[in-house]
């Protein structure tokens, strides 16, 4: 799995999980890179809201951090992000009904730090049981030097206002 690039286009995978099917393909690499460092070019939209009593309050009443199916979660999110919590740059690859699985989902030398093997199975808020408090604590750990801090400070904000919502429960 040194290489997957095939005349130009890499190796992927997509996991649907409402369909329970992993649907494979190939992307060209080099256009994906391009695309990138457009977006680099441009000012990340970053949520600039904060969690009111009254919001936390609302949440709570919706959400249980520790029974939360794929739906919820991304019912959630966008919550997050209709009261600007959120930003639009944030919402990449932290849990919405997709994930991003690959050579790159690894850190250097392919071994996932501070994990323990029951932890590297969870890739997704069913893995860990509908808790998505468990599964945003190890998405957080799997956030090194690596990764991009735009995810890594979404994840933060996820897991500060899951942890409150569960002390309000």
């Amino acid at each position: 799995m040194e290489n997957l690039a095939v005349n130009g286009s890499s190796f992927c995978y997509h996991l649907n999980l409402k369909q329970n099917k992993v649907i494979t393909g190939t992307y060209n690499f080099a256009a994906l890179m391009e695309k990138q460092a457009a977006l680099a070019k441009e000012e990340p939209q970053i949520g600039k809201g904060t969690v009111s009593e009254a919001l936390l309050k609302e949440l709570a009443r919706k959400y249980d951090p520790s029974e939360m199916s794929q739906d919820d979660y991304n019912h959630f999110i966008e919550d997050l992000r209709k009261h600007d919590i959120l930003g639009k740059s944030e919402l990449n690859d932290i849990g919405l009904d997709r994930v991003v699985l690959g050579p790159s989902h690894l850190c250097s030398g392919g071994i996932e730090p501070n994990l323990s093997e029951d932890e590297k199975g969870i890739h997704t808020i069913a893995d860990a049981n509908g808790n998505a408090l468990t599964w945003v604590e190890i998405a957080l750990k799997r956030c090194t030097g690596l990764y991009d801090s735009i995810k890594k400070n979404a994840l933060l904000k996820v897991s500060d206002i899951l942890n409150q919502i569960a002390k309000l429960q």
